[in-house]
């Protein structure tokens, strides 16, 4: 899910096991643009218990 900063306390208030990551420079395309670190991110919080 991609959402704005501001809205990381809502998002933590509805999941409190949510990760909040941020990717520099990446804007809403963020899966388009930036399809290596997203991916890192996602395998590496995939295989994390």
């Amino acid at each position: 899910m991609v959402i704005p900063i501001s809205g990381k306390e809502r998002l933590l208030k509805w999941n409190a096991d949510s990760k909040h990551i941020v990717i520099a420079h990446a804007g809403h395309g963020l899966a388009y643009t930036h399809v290596t670190e997203v991916m890192q991110d996602l395998l590496l919080n995939l295989q994390s218990p």
